[in-house]
């Protein structure tokens, strides 16, 4: 019916149908604790709303049909900030969204990313007792603009989720998804040198971090075949910051699976104000307060080490920075970093670059040695797993080493 006036029942036979932006506002009357289905039957444009204010907590799935959701823009000082503050779902699919969001987040809980600030899988509080469920968010697209000012000890920002949140007995699969945009980072609040689960601020190109409830039983978090092209630029902070191509953090109680994704990475240091705590930046991963696994991933990484201020401390790796507990093995991916210091500036005393990780088990695992090469000098963690570029480019090489490539 559009304007505003939903039609549809909201079952999986008969979703509601969302034809314009009036219609999506009107999500947000629907019932908080009822699964709804939801299908968009063309392009809407939030551009009507100068200010969106997100979608507060619910249970939807909603089939995006391929359409975009477009002139979404949203300004804030306090909560999770995105389309959705927080979705609950068991499916979400086949959806492009571009947005600016430019938040001040003040709470532990204000979580940004484009679709939502937090992303369950199933429904939050779910029991020990509910049967297995899948959650699938597949062919998810985010383009725009994130500024993000993080002033309380926790806080996560991706360019689609900002949080992923685990149930028990939900095997959550974020499946062909990418975020093309960037991502500004100010943190304002004091914290220990070493990240901890308990003073995290995290940005990933396409989630912020993942973290379940430490007691809950058989949840699993899989991102797969997903493409970040990302510019993360440092604008200054008096915390660590952790930063990763496709996650900036695992957090408590998740183990998550990263499995053929690619990253495009612009790490761009160019603080006017100082870093008074250093920067930990992943190609894959920033930092891993859990165990993690990543396989069959490629990060492209080009660093720009361009500081009007200070920076007190810059460890930078080619796929998975830091590791607080777990093994974290890396297999049969590969790295390039591009480390550019163009006006020459002098580097943090605190400094370290991993070819492919910190502390990680490193399976088959390259990094450009050549590329590395023109741009740092000083020593290299992980030295013996690299290779020349020529040698990356060869899948006869690369199948020598254990690599399986499939016809597609």
């Amino acid at each position: 019916m559009a304007n505003g006036i939903l039609s549809g029942s909201g079952t999986q036979a008969n979703p509601y149908i969302v034809e314009d932006g009036w219609d999506f506002d009107a999500l947000r009357n629907l019932p908080a604790t009822e699964w709804q289905w939801i299908e968009l039957v063309d392009d809407i444009n939030l551009a009507i709303f100068p200010n969106w204010i997100p979608i507060p907590s619910k249970r939807f799935n909603i089939n995006g049909g391929g359409y975009t959701i477009k002139g979404l823009r949203i300004v804030g000082s306090a909560g999770s900030l995105g389309l959705f503050a927080q979705l609950e779902t068991l499916e979400t699919k086949d959806l492009r969204i571009e947005a600016e969001i430019i938040h001040t987040a003040a709470g532990t809980s204000d979580f940004v990313g484009i679709l939502c600030g937090r992303l369950v899988g199933g429904s939050f509080g779910a029991l020990s007792t509910d049967p297995p469920r899948t959650a699938s968010i597949l062919n998810i697209q985010c383009f725009g603009n994130i500024t993000v000012t993080a002033t309380a000890s926790t806080q996560a920002t991706g360019g689609c989720f900002g949080s992923t949140w685990g149930e028990a007995n939900v095997t959550l699969q974020i499946v062909n998804c990418a975020y093309y945009g960037s991502i500004s980072y100010h943190i304002t609040s004091s914290s220990t040198t070493t990240p901890s689960a308990a003073q995290l601020r995290a940005c990933g190109g396409i989630v912020g971090h993942a973290e379940a409830r430490a007691s809950i039983a058989n949840y699993s978090i899989t991102l797969a075949n997903c493409i970040s092209v990302t510019q993360f630029v440092m604008l200054g902070g008096t915390a660590h910051a952790l930063v990763g191509g496709i996650m900036g953090a695992t957090r408590t109680g998740a183990a998550p699976n990263i499995t053929g994704c690619i990253s495009k990475n612009r790490l761009l240091v160019t603080n006017i104000l100082p870093w008074t705590q250093p920067i930990w930046f992943g190609g894959v991963l920033g930092a891993g307060m859990v165990s993690c696994t990543i396989s069959m991933c490629a990060a492209h990484n080009e660093v720009i080490f361009n500081p009007s201020g200070s920076v007190a401390g810059m460890n930078i790796a080619g796929l998975h920075c830091m590791r607080s507990t777990g093994t974290n093995p890396v297999n049969a991916s590969y790295a390039v970093i591009n480390f550019t210091n163009p006006n020459n500036a002098d580097l943090p005393v605190t400094r370290s670059m991993r070819g492919i990780g910190g502390q990680v088990v490193i399976n088959n695992s390259f990094y450009d040695s050549q590329v590395l090469a023109e741009g740092w000098s000083e020593a290299v963690t992980n030295p013996e797993w690299g290779r020349t570029t020529a040698q990356l480019q060869s899948q006869t090489f690369l199948e020598s080493q254990g690599w399986v490539f499939a016809d597609v």
